[in-house]
Formats: structure tokens, sequence, C-alpha cells
């Protein structure tokens, strides 16, 4: 039996997913994580659909005339396909958010590799076109991707986070927050589900009062599918 001492194990987990992971978030030009473009951003929701908050959302954003990238959990959307049908058929743009929402840095090839198919076999099944993925909490492995070009994805990131899952979270903050770090080219990252109860509702409440802010100031919201 071979033992590796604790540097190695440390150094073959970094090569697996830290490196992977960082080097995908910060340095891969292949990766959309910010746009060009002065007052262009893109408004991007994880984790959904979700019954709860996600038809809500869709009638903030329809209010506003406001498109925006939906990254769908597939086992989710297999669910609730009708919303994400309407997503589409509002103009949204849909990708996807992994099947489960499991987190990359522990799992093997195996695994990425039926998370993939998996989620793809959901989506042709109910024939939509997927072009672009984020992986769960931005986390790679060495496999992720390989095969996200495999199924012919683009992998997106974000450069604006509010923190919006914290179930300390208010929509005051969130919506300072937002406010304060959103700029020319930014890539917002938002939740429309996720397992802290009620932590969307105050997501859709600071958007209330963000989106009409940010029209004011000018902000153009375009989609990944115009890039």
């Amino acid at each position: 039996m071979i033992i590796l001492p604790l540097s190695g194990i440390i150094l073959l987990g970094a090569s697996y997913s830290i490196i992977p992971t960082y080097y995908h978030k910060l340095f891969n030009p292949k990766v959309i994580r910010k746009i060009s473009g002065k007052k262009q951003i893109v408004l991007t929701f994880d984790d959904g659909p979700d019954p709860r908050y996600t038809g809500k959302l869709l009638d903030l954003l329809c209010k506003e005339q406001i498109h925006a990238t939906f990254f769908v959990v597939a086992k989710k959307a297999q669910q609730y396909p009708q919303l994400v049908e309407r997503m589409i058929n509002e103009g949204h743009e849909v990708g996807l958010h992994s099947y489960e929402h499991a987190n990359a840095l522990f799992k093997g090839y195996q695994y990425t590799k039926s998370d993939f198919e998996n989620s793809m076999h959901i989506i042709k099944q109910h024939g939509w076109k997927i072009r672009f993925f984020r992986p769960p909490w931005g986390h790679c492995n060495l496999f992720t991707s390989y095969f996200a070009k495999q199924h012919k994805l683009t992998m997106v990131t974000w450069n604006v986070m509010a923190q919006d899952w914290k179930k300390s979270s208010t929509d005051t903050q969130i919506a300072l927050k937002l406010m304060n770090r959103i700029k020319d080219g930014s890539v917002i990252c938002l939740h429309d589900a996720g397992k802290v109860e009620q932590a969307p509702e105050q997501t859709l409440k600071a958007l209330t009062k963000v989106l009409p802010y940010l029209k004011r100031k000018g902000y153009c919201f375009r989609g990944l599918d115009f890039i």
C-alpha cells in the first residue's frame, strides 16, 4: 500500500480542484466573467427554478422590461419545466448550473461526466437550447472544463455578488451592495432559489429598488447570448 505524506495529499488536492477553480475564475480567457461596453451589464440568477420565487422574479423583470440569464439546476428544471419555458418565452437566456448542485471540488471523473450527461439529457428532452454553464459556487475540478467543452458550453462566472444567499442578508444590505459594486461590464450573480428559506424574498425586495435605480443611471441589461 502506498501512503502519501500530508504534503503530497495537499498538493494532489490543490492540483485536482483548487488550482482549476482559481484558474477558471481569474485567468482563463475563454471564461466569461465580465463584458465590454460602457454602461453594459449582465444580470444572472442561480439555483432555480423555484415555484415560490422564480415566477415572482419573472413578473418583476417583465414589469421593468429587463432580460436576464437563469442558470438552472437540471433536476429542478425537470420538476418545473413550465418555469423554464416561461423564461425562454419571455426572452431570457437559460444556462446550466449542474444536475443537482453538487460541489465539483469533491467529485471525481465519473460523477462529473454523469452530471453533464444527465443535465444535457433533460435539456434535450425539452428542446431547450443551452449555450452557457456556471459551476456551483464557481468550483471546478480537472474535468469540469473538459466536459463543458464536450457539450459545447461556455463557462461563465461573475464579478459582482451581493451575498444574497445568506440568512443574515437583508434587502437593504443586498440593495446597497449592488448599487455600490455594479459598474460597466458587470456580470451580476444573484439567486432565485437556495438552501436558506426566504433568502430569495430578500433578493426580490432588493431588486424592486435596484433595477429602477440602475435604469436611471443609464445601464443597459444585456444577455450572454449577445456576447
